[in-house]
Parts: C-alpha cells; sequence; structure tokens
C-alpha cells in the first residue's frame, strides 16, 4: 500500500473512531453519519482493537 493510501485509511480509523465517541458507541447511528456500512467499522474496530 503506498504512502497517501495508508494516510487515507488512517484519517478514516481516526474520524470513525472520534464518531463513535460522539455517538456513546452507536454503531448504527456512526455508519449513517458517515455514509459507510456498519461492516466497515465492525472490521475496524477488531482491526484496531477498539
Amino acid at each position: 500500500m503506498d504512502k497517501n493510501c495508508s494516510a487515507f485509511r488512517e484519517i478514516g480509523d481516526d474520524l470513525i473512531k472520534q464518531t463513535l465517541e460522539q455517538t456513546s458507541q452507536n454503531l448504527s447511528l456512526t455508519a449513517r453519519i458517515l455514509g459507510i456500512d456498519r461492516s466497515t467499522i465492525y472490521r475496524r474496530r477488531r482491526k484496531h482493537n477498539w
């Protein structure tokens, strides 16, 4: 993976984590706000042990 792609993924991970904190860990609401699938959030949480 090149540096740009890695940097975008890190930004995405940070955004997911911040949104989860703002929504009191509400996965459905976080997914709706960010316009992504809940499965994406599950995968990122599992990958980073959030």
